[in-house]
This record gives C-alpha cells, structure tokens and sequence, in this order.
C-alpha cells in the first residue's frame, strides 16, 4: 500500500528529475513535457524564483544577478535581452552609488507584446539597435550599447563613472572609440544629448567608481583632469607606481582609500609602502577617502595651494 509518498511507512524515493534540465533554471512546462510529475515539481528540493520556472536547489538571493537571471532565461525567447543596470552586473561593472541596492532584473524588449510580467523583472521598450552577448543562456547587451540605454535615465556624471568603468584600465569591456560610435550611431535615441555630453568627461584607465568622482569632483571645481593610473618614475627612472590621480608636473598625488584598505591588510600594506616611496622622492601625496567625496572641501583647498591652476568653478 502506497500512501501520501510512504511505502508501508517507508518514505518513498524522491525520483529524480528528467535528463537535460539544467540545475541553474528551467521551465515547469518543460520538465512535464520531459516527463516530471506535478507532484515532483512541488517538492521542497526545487525553488520558484519566478511563477514557471524551476531552480534544483535553493534560489538565488536578491542580489545575486547572475543566478536570478540564469532563472529567469528559460522563460524568456529570443525577443527579450537582459539590458541596463542587469546588464551591467552581468558584465561585472560597478555600478554608480544611486543604484547598488536596486536588484530587479531588466529586460529591453522591442514592444509590449514581449513584455515579462513577474515580480522583480522590469520590461523597457527600446528600438531594435545596438548589441549583444549570448553566454550560454544568457542574452545581454554589450557595455557600449548598454551605455547608450542607459542615457534616457541616468545623470551625466553617473553616466561618466558608467563610462569609465566600461573603459577601465584592467579588462576594459569598452573603448571610448567604440561608445562614440555606438552614441553617434544612434541620434534618435532617448538622453542622447545626455550621453553626447557624458562621453567628453569619459576617462579610459580607471579602477574605480570612487577614483571617477574624485576627478570628477577636481574637475568640477576648476582643476585640470589629473592624469589617471600613469606609471610614474623618479628622478634617476626608478619606477615608484602608479598613483590612482596626479598632477605629475607638480610631483603631486592624490590616492583613493577604499574600503578594501580596512579590511585587506595586504592592500592596505602594498599602497602604504607605495605611498612612502612618492614621498622618499620628493612627490605630495594626498589620501581621500569616502568622507572626502562627501566634503571635498578641505582637498581642493589643499590643490590650490599646492599650485595647481584653477579656472572659475562650474
């Protein structure tokens, strides 16, 4: 006698489920047509992140983008492209401030029918242009093409840090070449004037998002742009490093400290030693920090009388 999954008080295996359904994300209807029961698809082994769809395991967290999306993908066809801030995460971009506790997935779609209607995913009507990458299955725009999406909704200077940190200085994803063309190639676009005005304060070779409002905040003061990330050498051509900005005309640096140097005690220890030897040769060196990006005040008052030209803030 067989009774609610017990065999004479014997729990009844769980079968497993079909072959050819990936762990990270499948379709309920895809699973019974493999030949899963309804009952299987209900056991507690299996999470629904999304009403449809399948993960053999516990879900994905909220802020994990990847494992929400892998979810999300066996939903989707080939009218639905994972774009904007997702697609930013999904290719590994920090994302400007405003924007690091929003987790809803976004998908650009070219019209309404195509819309996915699950709680946390957003759809956004966009004209068929630019580009994609397919990981897997996994479809999402490109960084410069993402760049351009983005111009409709965010500030230009969030625009800028988008940017540089597409055009990073390790494993950049874009070019500034390559964000000009997709801009100019694209004139009809929403926030176009807003992305045209961005890309003249792009700055390829950074490392951070913090690094890109320091300079931004340098820059709108009435400074000129400090050289980014350059390696610089002695007076004999000894190499020192390569500090994050500087004004090397002036032997003068200015070093982000993050929140890496807390809780890192090698990275911490690497730009201190680095730090020591700018100053050995005869370099200022200037640390800022997230309280400076807040009340930069005290810094740029420090630039000036360190002797570097100002024109009139903006």
């Amino acid at each position: 006698m067989t009774r609610r999954g017990y065999s004479w008080g014997v729990p009844t295996p769980l079968q497993p489920l079909p072959p050819g359904l990936a762990a990270a994300g499948f379709t309920t209807a895809s699973a019974v047509a493999a030949g899963a029961s309804r009952r299987r698809l209900r056991h507690p082994s299996l999470s629904s992140p999304f009403v449809g769809a399948r993960v053999d395991g516990p879900g994905p967290e909220e802020d994990d983008t990847r494992g929400r999306a892998l979810a999300l993908a066996p939903l989707l066809d080939r009218r639905h492209v994972f774009g904007r801030l997702t697609a930013l995460r999904l290719l590994g971009v920090d994302l400007p401030p405003r924007f690091r506790s929003a987790h809803d997935l976004e998908l650009i779609v070219v019209s309404a029918s195509a819309r996915v209607r699950r709680p946390g995913v957003q759809c956004r009507i966009v004209p068929p242009y630019g580009s994609f990458h397919t990981v897997g299955t996994l479809r999402y725009t490109t960084g410069a093409t993402t760049f351009l999406h983005l111009a409709k909704s965010l500030t230009v200077e969030e625009l800028v840090m988008v940017g540089d940190a597409l055009t990073r200085r390790v494993d950049p994803l874009a070019t500034l070449e390559s964000l000009a063309a997709h801009v100019e190639g694209a004139p009809t676009c929403h926030g176009i004037a807003r992305a045209r005005a961005a890309l003249a304060h792009v700055c390829p070779g950074t490392d951070s998002v913090p690094e890109t409002i320091l300079r931004r905040i340098i820059e709108n003061a009435g400074f000129p742009r400090p050289v980014v990330n350059a390696p610089m050498l002695d007076d004999v051509g000894a190499y020192l490093g390569r500090p994050d900005l500087s004004f090397p005309e002036l032997k003068l640096s200015i070093e982000y400290l993050g929140d890496v140097h807390r809780t890192d005690p090698r990275t911490w220890r690497i730009d201190v030693e680095r730090h020591q030897r700018f100053r050995e040769a005869g370099w200022t060196v200037h640390e800022a920090t997230a309280e400076t990006l807040r009340h930069p005040a005290a810094l740029l008052r420090r630039l000036s009388d360190a002797g570097v030209p100002r024109r009139s803030a903006r």
